[in-house]
């Protein structure tokens, strides 16, 4: 999606959006690199470390961080941008607490985006998968959805006031060997808690 709507009017202010930010603009100047990722050698972090979080999220949903550095060249500002935000999805999902890849993590994670960096696509995302639910009358995954995508926006609105202004101003790869609740808190973070769901009774769940 980001790749098809990159040169959009609507697109183009979104990215004048990030780099408004003097961290993000910063990042993006300077083509700010990170070594890539080892998950085996994340998984011999402590537990409660943002890096062995990570790289668990990356194995028990089969993911390969190798393949986004896969994408093609980064020529601009936009190009960077782009590559980053696609770079750092995964490791959203384990910051804010949405540790799958469902439909309603994916809806948390672009609610995020939506509120805290006022995302176009955020909005298509996290309301497309409500829209979608709706229209196939998975009430059970309307509300999962419409949890996560509320639990997102609060958090995207709360982050505003981390120290950097943009948690996409923030190097997470410097940070893998950190606690993860200190790097929460740093963000102003409460991360999603997925709550338990009946199973379905005429079409109705319960969430407590």
């Amino acid at each position: 999606m980001y790749e098809g709507l990159k040169d959009s009017e609507i697109s183009l202010q979104y990215f004048q959006q990030l780099l408004s930010n003097p961290g993000v603009k910063s990042m993006a100047s300077e083509r700010w690199t990170y070594p890539e990722v080892d998950v085996d050698e994340l998984l011999q972090l402590g537990d409660e470390t943002f890096g062995r979080q990570y790289a668990t999220f990356i194995s028990e949903n089969g993911l390969d961080p190798a393949a986004i550095d896969e994408l093609g060249q980064v020529d601009s500002e936009i190009d960077y941008i782009t590559h980053r935000l696609r770079h750092v999805h995964d490791m959203m999902h384990v910051i804010l607490g949405f540790a799958r890849t469902d439909l309603a993590s994916e809806a948390g994670v672009a609610s995020f985006n939506m509120s805290h960096i006022r995302s176009f696509f955020g909005a298509i995302l996290a309301f497309g998968g409500l829209l979608h639910s709706l229209r196939c009358k998975d009430y059970c995954a309307f509300d999962d959805i419409l949890l996560a995508t509320a639990a997102g926006i609060s958090m995207g609105m709360q982050a505003r006031m981390c120290s950097t202004g943009s948690i996409y101003a923030y190097k997470f790869e410097d940070y893998w060997d950190r606690p993860i609740a200190e790097l929460r808190r740093d963000l102003n973070i409460t991360p999603f808690s997925n709550p338990t769901r009946s199973e379905p009774t005429n079409g109705e769940c319960r969430h407590f």
